[in-house]
């Protein structure tokens, strides 16, 4: 699953650092200019994989691929859980507390990811004009901030890596404690991002948005995938399981994005970064604190299923 995800990030990492060789080559480029090329780019990728990718498993010769749902059960055997309406499944779902943690997670983390994500470009412009507001809109700093930027995804995608490996050598009631590992190095950049601004070097600016990433990655791409698969059980519950993790966490990221507007953004458009990235470091500590306590429900349920001596 963290080898899945890595697609992703790497994607994210590979198209700053050309965003940002663009800018820096071609000083005065326009939005539409970055669009266009950013078009072009999604095109010629897409090219190759209308040619050499599938449709479907079947039109790939897996044509003894047993697909479950369409597959009618036995007569005389006991109804199985495809048989179990949308609602009911909701309700299983959310009356288990450890899932209402991973929603908590999934809320706390979503918001981060999204924030960090969008706006670690602009702390890095801001870090190189340190305050001064025409520089913001030099191709310089643009570049800057798109190249610097490359490191925040680019080390997520090692801690993706890293978390999945460490969490498949845990037994599952001990999953969370990559979490918590992972998270208290993103509390701890965040706490000192928060102490410094944008007084910080530009090398030393680049380094704690990369820890960003490292300590947020990794618990990120657990939870809607495995994560999800360990709470929803079957296939079809598993799916809605995702689904209900991505859809609090999209309601979190929302939230996020209104927040930088109406709480850290001042009347000339400059930011307040240490404002920001204290609530972001308050947002991991609770993360934090629910990953502990996802730990604790973990053994509770280990210890219940562990069969008694004699």
């Amino acid at each position: 699953m963290s080898i899945l995800s890595l697609g992703l990030v790497l994607g994210d990492a590979v198209s700053r650092q050309i965003f940002g060789l663009f800018i820096s080559s071609k000083p005065g480029v326009t939005w539409r200019e970055s669009f266009v090329y950013g078009a072009l780019g999604t095109i010629l990728l897409n090219v190759p994989a209308f040619i050499f990718l599938s449709n479907s498993p079947l039109s790939a010769g897996y044509n003894d691929l047993k697909l479950k749902p369409s597959q009618p059960s036995p007569k005389g055997a006991s109804s199985s859980s495809t048989n179990i309406g949308p609602h009911t499944r909701i309700r299983n779902l959310l009356s288990s507390p450890t899932f209402v943690l991973v929603l908590g997670l999934s809320f706390c983390l979503y918001s981060m990811r999204e924030f960090l994500k969008s706006f670690t470009a602009q702390y890095l412009i801001d870090v190189y004009c340190n305050g001064s507001g025409q520089c913001s809109f030099s191709s310089a700093a643009a570049s800057f901030g798109a190249s610097g930027s490359t490191w925040f995804p680019l080390l997520g995608g090692a801690s993706t890596l890293v978390a999945g490996y460490v969490k498949d050598m845990f037994a599952k009631h001990n999953r969370a404690f990559v979490l918590v590992g992972l998270l208290s190095v993103l509390v701890s950049s965040l706490s000192f991002l928060s102490s410094s601004g944008i007084t910080l070097a530009k090398d030393s600016a680049i380094y704690f948005s990369a820890l960003n990433g490292f300590g947020l990655f990794g618990p990120f791409t657990l939870l809607a995938g495995s994560f999800a698969m360990d709470e929803g059980g079957d296939s079809e519950t598993a799916a809605l399981a995702s689904a209900l993790i991505d859809g609090v966490g999209n309601l979190g990221a929302a939230i996020s994005m209104l927040g930088k507007a109406s709480l850290f953004s001042s009347a000339d458009g400059s930011t307040d970064w240490a404002r920001a990235f204290g609530l972001l470091a308050f947002l991991t500590l609770a993360a934090m604190a629910t990953s502990i306590l996802l730990l604790v429900q973990d053994w509770r349920k280990a210890t219940k299923e562990r069969p008694k001596d004699g």
